[in-house]
């Protein structure tokens, strides 16, 4: 498994003696092992989450940060209590003020749950409706459930376009009560920015088609900017996220063009906004810190746990993160070098 093969590094490289000495899960808290060594865990590990959030949150305030804004659209699945109680702590960490202003439910869109017989791809006449609008014109009289779906949504895409103004974008780690597992973290709050950007631009289109040319190009740019805030992150799949939205957001742009008659002026303000965005950094370089944490806040986990029991209740989603991480990013081990054979030691039982 990654997790061991990490760990039997770590240990391997453990120094004989550390001015710290080794903690009670047999680890020496020292940066040619543990990387951070402050601050630390009741067991004497490394508190990855809080280190994280601590070197993350600098220079991000509640009026400079996106998420405050963001923070309150939420999905379905996330009024049961786990989440609320996880959004609160969010809160808390962003200094979001609590019950300041009502939150606001995305609406998932129906065609997902509710389909037409042209939605099954299994008969000649399929159509995707929610793909194809968000990539070509189309009319509020040809998919009404569409434009209704758009409606819905609006009070949601009022914050959104609020929030893209900020300049600074965080999100903090918050951990179930007991929890270790940084990894599964980075799934909060790529996805629902990616609905809402999806939401734009197929807003975008329908302005493209009802001659709102300005309209369409500010939505985008939207878009770019949400792109550039997630961008910020260091964590993977908000890189991924983050760099499909801004791609997505010039295709939609350079339709728009296309069919463009807007005055000169207008369109240079459009092209300045656009540039003076920030570049996506490479995800090599944007991730490695992070993903380094992940790999050693596992190490600590499996060192404190019975590892045969811990191996066996080990998620795919963990062991899919697990190959992304040495097969597809190559990260570094602590000295430097790469993983090898990374595909075997995560599939071969211990």
């Amino acid at each position: 498994m990654l997790a061991m093969q990490i760990c039997a590094s770590a240990l391997a490289q453990s120094p004989a003696t550390s001015p710290t000495g080794l903690n009670s899960i047999g680890i020496a808290v020292a940066p040619d092992t543990t990387f951070l060594t402050s601050p630390l865990l009741p067991n004497g590990g490394v508190d990855y989450a809080t280190a994280l959030n601590n070197l993350e949150s600098q220079g991000v305030t509640p009026a400079n940060n996106a998420e405050c804004v963001l923070i309150r659209i939420i999905q379905e699945k996330e009024q049961a209590p786990e989440e609320v109680q996880r959004r609160a702590g969010v809160r808390r960490l962003i200094g979001a003020p609590v019950n300041s202003a009502p939150e606001i439910v995305w609406q998932n869109w129906p065609g997902f749950k509710t389909t037409l017989p042209t939605d099954d791809p299994a008969i000649p006449a399929y159509v995707n409706r929610f793909e194809r609008a968000t990539n070509q014109p189309w009319s509020s009289q040809e998919t009404p459930e569409l434009a209704a779906w758009l409606k819905s949504n609006e009070p949601a895409l009022q914050l959104v376009a609020q929030a893209a103004t900020r300049m600074r974008y965080w999100t903090p780690i918050v951990l179930p009560p007991g929890g270790t597992e940084l990894i599964e973290e980075q799934y909060h709050g790529p996805i629902d920015m990616h609905n809402c950007a999806d939401a734009l631009r197929i807003r975008a289109m329908l302005e493209l088609h009802d001659g709102d040319e300005a309209g369409a190009l500010d939505d985008l740019l939207t878009v770019q900017r949400l792109g550039a805030l997630l961008g910020q992150s260091d964590q993977l799949v908000h890189c991924l996220v983050a760099n499909n939205m801004r791609a997505s957001a010039c295709m939609n742009s350079w339709r728009v063009l296309q069919d463009a008659h807007l005055p000169a002026p207008r369109l240079r303000q459009w092209s300045a906004d656009l540039l003076a965005l920030p570049s996506i950094p490479r995800i090599e370089d944007q991730a490695g810190l992070r993903l380094r944490c992940e790999c050693l806040a596992m190490v600590q986990a499996m060192a404190a746990a019975e590892t045969e029991e811990m191996l066996k209740h080990m998620t795919a989603a963990q062991l899919l993160a697990a190959r992304i991480t040495v097969e597809v990013l190559n990260v570094p081990m602590l000295d430097g070098t790469a993983f090898s054979n990374s595909a075997t030691a995560i599939t071969t039982p211990c």
